[in-house]
């Protein structure tokens, strides 16, 4: 099945319309036929990766035994799958802090076999 998608590239403040069209074959495979609309090669770069594999920050809430301070902002290292977003929230969940925490702090490394770590974003000292 033949596929067009709009976007507009966050890669730098220009923010060019960029137009995919790609294929997807029986086995949920994507082909990338053309891309238009960029005017570097990062913008063309971004437009193949949200398509064939979209990539995120996670950035969320991790509960803490401190009344003062319930919640730890927690950010990953590096981009993680989109499609791992919500399994990787859901293992977060599980997880209470329990002692002085300091922002850059690793709190869990690789989850669920990821190549990234979460980070506290902020102190509980």
């Amino acid at each position: 099945m033949e596929t067009i998608n709009n976007l507009v590239c966050i890669i730098c403040p220009k923010g060019c319309r960029i137009t995919i069209e790609y294929e997807i074959s029986e086995n949920k495979s994507k082909a990338i036929k053309s891309i238009s609309g960029f005017s570097c090669p990062k913008g063309k770069f971004y437009a193949e990766q949200e398509i064939l594999e979209p990539l995120r920050t996670l950035t969320t809430t991790i509960k803490t035994s401190y009344k003062e301070h319930a919640r730890l902002a927690v950010r990953s290292d590096s981009e993680i799958p989109l499609a791992q977003l919500i399994p990787v929230i859901k293992y977060l969940r599980t997880i209470v802090i329990k002692q002085p925490i300091s922002a850059g702090t690793c709190i869990v490394k690789n989850p669920l076999g990821l190549k990234t770590n979460i980070i506290a974003a902020d102190d509980i000292l």
